[in-house]
């Protein structure tokens, strides 16, 4: 999103009207945004695999669990404890 940005201000600059199909992207990520911060503060798993199921570039449920898992693999200690 273009912004100004000053000493002590960000204002966002208005663009228009959104494209619905822009639009609905805007919306599924923002949803996948929410879920992974509902995932990262209630350390649900199951939250956090349905967050990534709904991302645009993943394809299933099944793939999500998939990258949950190497995530969390790779990560160790440094990825948060999921439920």
């Amino acid at each position: 999103m273009t912004a100004y940005v000053g000493k002590s201000i960000v204002r966002p600059m208005a663009i228009g009207s959104v494209p619905d199909h822009a639009l609905g992207l805007m919306k599924q990520v923002k949803e996948y945004e929410r879920l992974t911060i509902e995932a990262a503060l209630t350390g649900s798993y199951q939250r956090a695999v349905q967050a990534l199921a709904l991302h645009p570039l993943v394809p299933s449920q099944s793939i999500a669990k998939q990258i949950l898992d190497g995530y969390i693999e790779a990560h160790g200690t440094l990825f948060p404890t999921l439920r």
